[in-house]
């Protein structure tokens, strides 16, 4: 199986997270990290892009059933186009464009990504992981 990281890169991310998380090194050679206990159905993998720098993505399902996948740390974004919508099952979901640059959302080492996603977490699906 290919490994993109070092093993104590592995150590500390499965260190931190793996009391709320299942940790493991995906085919790829990425870390992806499941919620044990979570109504919701997504996950996170942690990539080392070419450029040698880390990206965490989110995949969840989307509303028709298909993985929607986001890049986090989306920053330096700004809406580029008018505010459109459309309604599916009387439901009515609006969306427009953004420009944003996808080196934006890289961190230059494992530290910097962990603690980033330890805000996210904290921050969006309330774990605290300083407890």
């Amino acid at each position: 199986m290919k490994n993109n990281f070092l093993e104590n890169e592995v150590l500390r991310i499965k260190s931190v997270f793996s009391n709320d998380f299942n940790v493991r090194v995906n085919r790829c050679g990425n870390i992806e990290l499941k919620p044990i206990n979570s109504c919701y159905d997504e996950y996170f993998v942690l990539y080392l892009t070419p450029n040698k720098r880390y990206m965490w993505r989110r995949f969840n399902r989307g509303c028709f059933r298909e993985y929607n996948i986001t890049p986090l740390n989306m920053k330096n974004r700004y809406r580029i186009g008018d505010i459109n919508s459309y309604t599916y099952n009387g439901k009515t979901y609006k969306y427009y464009s953004r420009n944003w640059d996808i080196r934006n959302c890289e961190f230059d080492s494992v530290i910097n990504a962990i603690e980033y996603f330890k805000s996210y977490i904290k921050k969006y699906r309330n774990i605290d992981l300083d407890k």
